[in-house]
């Protein structure tokens, strides 16, 4: 409905500086004629045209500016579920939804629509000007395609000097945010001097390319300009051998000099939208076109209604190495675990228990091998409905700016009742986090202890409890009192729970089921 509106107010707005280009001339005429009721009446009339075109316009960019937020609403939604679907490992990319859209806000959403707002101009002057004369048209149509050569010509070049900023723009963020986020450890180092030439060696990079898409951009309009300037001389010297031969009249004259500016120069401004457009399209593609089966699908799926007695997960002839290194850190692994029992996973660093339950979880895929639940692989399953039979908390656990309650229930259903509440609020007490006030704001910087985040997200996990838990190093930054209060909450549980630690005592390692011991 926007777009229609939209359309209405640029035609109105078209039409009516076509027909005050007209009064020009009629105006000069009636002068001429020494007419001054005619005259007042003419200049009560183009004052009418003047008000009506202006506000026309003004509402016609307005909504304009609705239509092109509402595309970069739509793209950014589209950009979230495609980040959203990253795995753990890939990180997510913030300047996609801010220097990206804001560039294609601008240059390729706002230009499309001014393109119909030009064109619109240049038809109604067209039609002005064939009112006036027919050889006038001929000239000013010819004129007029003449610049449309430009975008023809301009066209890669733009596009590879755009892209070339966009993949700078991304590589300069992620170097900044790369830097501020191990600023600690640059500090504790003193190599701050060598990243500040680093990032002086990038910031000039990224900044010639800034300079040459603004160069190359700017060249184009100029380009374009010219050959306007130079149509619209042309147009002038036709009206004048027409005015020569008594074809028009002086007022025509006037009129068509008015009405050029507005088939010329919508001309010119046409070429420059277009020529924005083309430069922006391989940016618009890439935020739209990749990822979107694989995050459309993610967002729509529904968990599978998947009966939760009696089964095993099965762990069989398990290989993994890592792609870099290529050293294997899960050699022939087998086991199988078994619903409602615990078991601790430990071994020293490196010997491959994060990688495992990754494996177990679906979240990573074995070189070799499978992981299987009843008589499907785990991966088989969506995602929705795999994290109700496998949930893997991460031993880097990780806060939203968000209140306590929000952190932990992400906003799922069901816990806005009072039931729910009193749930999440017993689960806090026995978590020992119920000295948070529930409404406090937190984020993953700031606000609470190392611990107190692991049992959050511990807790967060939990509230929907799945078949089987995997708690990566739960404990890893806990006192002894808050160790043993977890890890007796967890083997509690009526789930499946595997817990991964190295820092656990005899006394609770005794209250799992099965030790299994990873080695290099």
């Amino acid at each position: 409905m926007q777009l229609v509106v939209m359309i209405a107010f640029c035609a109105i707005t078209a039409i009516s500086e076509a027909i005050f280009g007209l009064c020009l001339g009629d105006i000069l005429d009636v002068i001429n004629e020494s007419s001054m009721n005619h005259l007042i009446t003419l200049l009560i009339f183009l004052c009418m045209l003047i008000v009506v075109s202006i506000s026309t316009s003004v509402l016609a960019r307005v909504f304009m500016f609705k239509n092109a937020s509402r595309s970069v609403a739509e793209l950014k939604n589209h950009i979230l579920k495609k980040q959203m679907g990253r795995t753990r490992g890939e990180q997510p990319d913030v300047a996609e939804f801010t220097s990206k859209t804001d560039l294609l806000f601008t240059n390729y959403f706002m230009n499309k629509q001014l393109v119909f707002l030009h064109f619109a101009t240049f038809i109604c002057a067209s039609i002005a000007i064939i009112s006036i004369n027919w050889i006038m048209f001929i000239v000013a149509f010819i004129t007029s395609v003449i610049p449309f050569i430009v975008p023809v010509l301009y066209k890669r070049i733009s596009q590879s000097a755009a892209s070339e900023y966009s993949d700078e723009s991304t590589h300069y963020t992620e170097f900044v945010s790369d830097t501020l986020y191990g600023r600690l450890e640059i500090m504790k180092y003193n190599v701050a001097a060598k990243y500040m030439t680093r990032h002086e060696d990038k910031n000039a990079y990224f900044e010639t390319k800034r300079v040459k898409t603004l160069s190359v951009n700017f060249i184009g309009d100029k380009i374009s300009e010219g050959i306007g300037n130079l149509m619209y001389v042309f147009v002038l010297f036709a009206g004048g051998v027409l005015v020569n031969y008594d074809y028009i009249t002086i007022g025509n004259v006037l009129s068509v000099v008015q009405l050029m500016n507005a088939t010329v120069v919508p001309v010119r401004l046409i070429v420059s939208c277009v020529n924005q457009i083309n430069s922006c399209k391989p940016i618009y593609d890439e935020l739209w076109s990749v990822g979107e089966k694989s995050s459309t699908k993610q967002f729509n799926a529904q968990a599978e209604n998947v009966t939760r007695s009696g089964h095993v997960l099965v762990a069989e002839h398990l290989m993994y190495s890592f792609p870099d290194s290529g050293r294997t850190v899960i050699d022939d692994f087998s086991f199988s675990f078994i619903s409602g029992k615990k078991y601790l996973i430990k071994g020293e660093s490196g010997s491959g228990k994060t990688t495992l339950a990754r494996i177990l979880s679906g979240e990573l895929t074995p070189d070799s091998g499978k992981v299987c639940i009843g008589n499907r692989e785990i991966t088989d399953f969506n995602l929705a409905t795999r994290i109700k039979i496998v949930n893997y908390v991460d031993q880097n656990a990780y806060l939203f700016r968000d209140s306590l309650w929000n952190n932990i229930t992400l906003y799922r259903d069901g816990y806005d009742s009072a039931d729910g509440k009193n749930r999440v609020t017993h689960q806090l007490v026995d978590f020992r986090l119920n000295h948070i006030d529930i409404d406090a704001a937190l984020d993953n910087s700031s606000g609470v202890s190392g611990g107190e985040k692991s049992r959050i997200c511990l807790l967060r996990a939990m509230l929907d409890m799945p078949w089987f838990l995997i708690a990566d190093e739960p404990t890893a930054s806990l006192d002894r009192a808050n160790t043993s209060n977890v890890i007796h909450r967890l083997c509690s549980c009526s789930s499946a729970v595997i817990v991964i630690a190295h820092n656990l005592d005899e006394e609770l390692e005794k209250l799992f089921d099965e030790i299994i011991c990873m080695r290099r």
